[in-house]
């Protein structure tokens, strides 16, 4: 498992005393460098030459601070509390209720920083439109020849002797053939607001080939991702909760290399970003484009499992 980077530089803009008083210490005691300032003109002001990590403000101060195009927030991560904004979506990583407690932005930060982590080459972007080779059809096995049966020679009466006989070869008894490991199914669960939006998926994903399990709470898929072993998830972007690259970033800290794969279904306007997940597929869209992507996204991990470790 390939753990988040232990600290970073973290830039932090609330005006309020109290409130950022709690996150700035829960930062620290997670070992991060804190800057903290009221506003975004304080924090103009006052950015000394040093490289920001992370940025953690409201989106109002983030839009005004992404316009000033500071040299040392240039290449930072932003975790935006409250309702983010379209112009922030190419830095944009996880989105926070403004009330988050502490614990939860310091967490928050600290699946930022392994976000930052640089994508292997040849990762997937956005779906395109070619055509994903369907996993080939499990082939049944014949079950173990059983040993023939010997079959008793007749004795023959005593008045008559038998002729005799060539001597004849041992029947060779053949090994059982035994059947091969069959390899399991791909597991993906999906995750979305709508019942019957969720079977009809998980229905076009086992149909696939695939081992589809649904959900209707992100809380829940997380929690089940951290001991199912989900091979990819397919996230609806805006969940009761809990946002689609919250989970994917939380996932990628509790779980590193094992994490899986993230598939957004998101909207025309969405602003979530690939750098915060694997694959988004926009709406309007249909089961089969999903199934693309799902496939596609999980065939590229295996690929950049099987190149040779660099060095």
């Amino acid at each position: 498992m390939v753990s988040a980077p232990s600290s970073g530089f973290v830039m932090l803009v609330d005006d309020d005393p109290t409130r950022q008083g709690a996150v700035s210490d829960a930062l620290r005691a997670a070992g991060h460098h804190v800057l903290a300032f009221r506003d975004a003109a304080e924090a103009r002001a006052g950015l000394r030459d040093v490289k920001i990590d992370v940025v953690v403000a409201t989106a109002a101060n983030a839009s005004t601070l992404d316009e000033a195009r500071h040299d040392a927030t240039r290449h930072a991560s932003w975790v935006l509390r409250g309702r983010p904004e379209a112009r922030l979506a190419p830095k944009f990583v996880a989105s926070l209720a403004l009330d988050a407690s502490p614990r939860v932005v310091a967490e928050t930060v600290a699946a930022a920083l392994a976000m930052r982590r640089p994508r292997p080459a040849g990762a997937p972007s956005a779906v395109a439109a070619t055509k994903v080779a369907r996993p080939e059809p499990v082939r049944s096995v014949a079950a173990p020849l059983p040993s023939p049966a010997r079959i008793p020679t007749p004795v023959p009466p005593k008045a008559a002797p038998p002729p005799e006989r060539a001597p004849t070869e041992p029947v060779a008894v053949p090994a059982p053939v035994t059947a091969p490991p069959l390899a399991a199914p791909r597991r993906v669960g999906v995750v979305a607001r709508d019942a019957t939006m969720v079977r009809r998926l998980c229905e076009t994903l086992d149909a696939a080939g695939l081992s589809a399990r649904g959900f209707t709470a992100a809380r829940t898929a997380r929690d089940v991702a951290m001991t199912a072993g989900f091979d990819a998830l397919v996230l609806e972007e805006h969940l009761d909760g809990m946002d689609a690259a919250t989970v994917a970033a939380r996932l990628a800290v509790d779980l590193g290399e094992d994490a899986p794969r993230i598939v957004v279904l998101a909207g025309a306007d969405s602003v979530v970003t690939e750098s915060a997940v694997h694959t988004i597929v926009r709406s309007p869209t249909t089961r089969e484009a999903i199934l693309r992507a799902v496939v596609g996204t999980m065939d590229a991990r295996e690929r950049e499992r099987a190149q040779p470790a660099p060095g």
